[in-house]
């Protein structure tokens, strides 16, 4: 039986997890721009089942850091590391259940899906997260790419199941064909919107610049768009500074779009909720920027 890898820091409990698609085909090399392309959906995918898992039954993760294995020589893999953040005391979900997600939605696997818990096992239709966009659009995406490429056969997931052993579904292309059918992208611009977030404020900020703002959100930093004039307001007419590692509670809107060039995203700050008390109010003092 695999050892599942846990660890406790400051409360926060982190999980991993073993996810991998491989690329059936007759050749050792891919072209980098395909490669990225796989990769960004994958990540999509699963930040997209997340989201449904805590939108819809609240046995999601606070957050998800895909990151990539180093493979041998001479195969196409792509094997990645799902490293998964809660709160210690509102673990709940089973430490499979993105990879098992995955699978089912790229299978095109209409059986119910059931979500482990510690406290209950819920049944639910793949439907429910495809409902998500950003889990249909990257899912059909992989499907298609893998479909439109002559040279590669088929696709080959590999997942890890409940009691820690990997398995792997090979799926051919007749199949991820009708995946990608059935989640063929309708829509311009994928729109998700993080409700009272809480912001680290990465750098100074520039007084009376309200551009770009770099904050870390989930451990991640992001560069994000100033929109809330009546907090800009007030932070100008209290001459509001703030410093490295202050924090604001605010709601984010993240947009999504692709084109020949690739994924882009932005994100923008719509709404400012509150900002700590210990957020230092300096006078006549400006500020230095953290606009690149």
């Amino acid at each position: 039986m695999a050892k599942k890898k846990t660890q406790y820091k400051n409360e926060i409990v982190l999980t991993e997890e073993f996810f991998e698609l491989r690329l059936v085909c007759n050749t050792d090399t891919i072209d980098v721009f395909s490669l990225i392309k796989y990769l960004n959906q994958a990540n999509y995918m699963v930040q997209g089942i997340n989201k449904t898992l805590n939108k819809n039954f609240n046995v999601g993760y606070d957050a998800i850091e895909v990151e990539v294995f180093a493979v041998e020589h001479g195969s196409i893999r792509i094997p990645l590391k799902l490293k998964k953040y809660a709160a210690n005391t509102l673990m709940g979900l089973a430490t499979t259940i993105i990879g098992g997600v995955a699978v089912n939605l790229i299978s095109g696997n209409k059986e119910p899906i059931v979500i482990i818990s510690d406290i209950e096992n819920i049944e639910t239709q793949p439907s429910t997260f495809l409902d998500n966009q950003q889990t249909k659009r990257s899912v059909g995406k992989i499907a298609k790419m893998v479909v439109e490429d002559d040279g590669i056969s088929g696709l080959e997931v590999t997942y890890e199941k409940s009691d820690g052993q990997r398995e792997s579904l090979t799926i051919k292309k007749t199949t991820l064909d009708k995946v990608a059918k059935e989640c063929e992208d309708t829509t311009d611009d994928i729109i998700n919107n993080y409700s009272k977030t809480r912001l680290q404020i990465h750098g100074p900020i520039l007084e009376n610049t309200p551009s770009v703002w770099w904050v870390i959100m989930n451990g991640q930093k992001l560069r994000a768009f100033m929109t809330d004039k009546d907090f800009l307001e007030e932070m100008t007419a209290k001459k509001i500074a703030f410093a490295p590692g202050d924090e604001i509670i605010a709601d984010i809107e993240e947009v999504i779009s692709e084109d020949e060039q690739g994924t882009h995203i932005k994100r923008y700050i719509r709404r400012v909720h509150s900002y700590p008390k210990y957020t230092r109010v300096v006078k006549g003092v400006k500020q230095q920027s953290i606009i690149e």
